[in-house]
């Protein structure tokens, strides 16, 4: 069916373009400012650093990209580094923060924080890490060098006819000069794709095997207690389906990264993981009864399982939706449906086959 325009649909949206367009020119600015969220808020908080990252490297800002991957990746948790705090919201500890000793740190190793601050210490917010913090700056980070080392790979020829004449220009630089601390920066590789690159994929390969410790149960899906996410005010642990979704998201990615690199066992293991993680999800979070996905919270007043929907669970379909995860979902609801035809069959029932969650 071949939809009409009108000229009043036409005007709403050169009336939205124009809208957005000033919106973007009058944000810009600010968004290049820094990682913190604004305001009062003057540290780096990694799940909202996620998001601010990929807004950065799609308006062309790789160089400050690249320096705050490789600050972040920087204060990865491991023993006896810096000072982490954590606990300040967790009601299983009064809500009262405690320092991290050589133990607990053992226990963290791998995770991010919650918040870098310039201080000098690091906070974990909950009684653990949170996963979405660490699952989605894997994700980005992954996201952002695979494209940039294929935007590289690609002017690699037009880059070899002019490497000289850059050179001597960074050599002859003002010390003072932009050129001269980008030059510097570059030469450290904290600027440099493929030096970022190398610096920071050993580190999310331990982030992925921090958050596969959390599967506690071995069921696939990754546990959590209290504020352990970006939602504080609900106060919810158990198997949250966002949290699943930022699991799945870093899997998804860095695997895709992996593949780039030609480290593909590496790459083959964390696709294994992921189509692990998209059967549980669907066995165990999909609520025939309600028609959406749903977590399963434990309750903090008695230890009793409820299910609650939330608005985040849509994260779980733009996962679902990258690289090669859509296959497993669409495997894992043919052969679902295979099951119900052969049972069918061998009851002499009819039977709902679920054709509701197609994409």
């Amino acid at each position: 069916m071949q939809i009409k325009k009108t000229s009043g649909s036409a005007n709403s949206w050169k009336s939205f373009i124009i809208k957005a367009e000033r919106f973007i020119k009058k944000t810009q600015e600010l968004v290049l400012q820094g990682l913190n969220p604004g305001g009062v808020y003057q540290a780096i908080w990694c799940r909202d650093a996620s998001y601010i990252l990929k807004d950065w490297f799609l308006s062309g800002n790789l160089q400050g990209v690249m320096q705050q991957i490789y600050l972040i990746w920087s204060h990865q948790i491991s023993p006896n580094k810096e000072k982490v705090i954590y606990g300040r919201g967790s009601p299983k500890m009064d809500f009262l923060p405690e320092v991290a000793n050589a133990d607990k740190e053992k226990e963290f190793e791998g995770a991010l924080p919650t918040t870098i601050y310039q201080a000098g210490f690091s906070e974990i917010y909950g009684q653990s890490p949170d996963i979405d913090s660490t699952g989605l700056i894997i994700s980005t980070t992954s996201w952002i060098l695979a494209r940039a080392l294929n935007e590289q790979q690609q002017q690699e020829g037009k880059v070899s006819l002019t490497q000289e004449s850059s050179a001597q220009s960074a050599i002859t630089a003002s010390e003072n000069s932009s050129d001269y601390v980008s030059a510097l920066l570059s030469k450290a590789g904290i600027t440099d794709p493929p030096q970022v690159t190398k610096f920071v994929v050993p580190r999310m390969l331990r982030s992925i095997e921090y958050l596969n410790r959390r599967d506690i149960d071995n069921d696939g899906l990754l546990e959590q207690r209290h504020n352990e996410d970006w939602m504080d005010t609900t106060v919810r642990s158990g198997k949250i389906v966002y949290s699943q979704a930022c699991w799945l998201l870093a899997l998804n990615d860095l695997s895709t990264l992996l593949t780039k690199l030609e480290r593909d066992s590496e790459s083959k293991r964390l696709a294994q993981l992921a189509n692990k993680t998209i059967h549980a999800i669907e066995e165990k979070l999909w609520s025939e009864e309600a028609g959406c996905y749903m977590d399963i919270e434990e309750s903090h007043h008695n230890g009793a399982e409820d299910r609650m929907i939330t608005q985040d669970i849509s994260l779980y379909l733009v996962a679902l939706t990258e690289n090669r995860s859509y296959d497993s979902f669409r495997l894992y609801h043919h052969q679902d449906n295979n099951k119900k035809r052969d049972e069918a069959t061998r009851t002499g029932t009819r039977t709902k086959f679920d054709s509701s969650r197609t994409l």
